[in-house]
């Protein structure tokens, strides 16, 4: 029997992460859901909203969902402590990679799955998704990048998740005012050169729980 492809899929539970992760697994990939924690930055609702999203795709897959669920309040915190305020998003954007990338190599997954379309936030502009792509080797899919919101959102309809998407939740309260739209990529390396964000990134997935999502 040939062995499936597997990728790692960011999933915050918001309509378009959950959209991107359908329509990878709708190619034959194995998607493996990771959703980033951020409490006490966000509210249970925002972690319920993304276990709902994730068991909704999983009724799509030929078998059920491997979940990882990461504790990034932490992580959270040490980019609060080592980074500037506007660049927040960025960074957090690179450890969330990290951590996809960590459990890819434990998980065999060849890729990672990421909601980002074209600047509906700062973190996805495409000088910022140029700094977050060179922070791991592994290909980082972008499959909602020829989207606009109106066909995304017609997309999540369509599988059933859009209504569980805009279920009201707090998202993350450390949001900057005015995040950084163009970060320059030898600052952030200058910048994480002054703390060991690879001990923040391993003690992240050390401290994971892991679960089963059945459709």
């Amino acid at each position: 029997m040939k062995k499936s492809m597997k990728a790692v899929a960011l999933i915050s539970g918001g309509i378009d992460s959950v959209v991107a992760a359908y329509l990878v697994q709708r190619e034959g990939i194995e998607i493996i859901p990771v959703y980033c924690d951020n409490s006490p930055f966000s509210g249970e609702t925002t972690k319920k909203r993304a276990l709902d999203v994730i068991k909704r795709i999983a009724a799509f897959s030929k078998k059920p969902l491997k979940v990882y669920i990461i504790p990034n309040g932490d992580t959270q915190v040490a980019i609060l402590k080592n980074t500037p305020r506007k660049m927040t998003c960025v960074f957090c954007r690179r450890m969330m990679l990290r951590i996809a990338e960590k459990i890819a190599k434990l998980e065999g997954a060849k890729g990672v799955v990421t909601g980002e379309a074209m600047g509906q936030k700062a973190s996805q502009t495409l000088s910022n998704m140029q700094v977050t792509t060179e922070t791991i080797k592994l290909p980082v899919l972008r499959p909602l990048l020829g989207l606009d919101k109106i066909e995304i959102e017609k997309i999540a309809k369509e599988i059933g998740t859009f209504s569980l998407s805009i279920q009201p939740a707090v998202c993350c309260t450390i949001t900057p005012e005015k995040p950084s739209t163009s970060a320059d990529l030898l600052d952030i390396l200058k910048i994480e050169k002054e703390w060991d964000y690879n001990l923040v990134v391993e003690t992240a997935v050390k401290e994971s729980t892991i679960s089963e999502a059945v459709g």
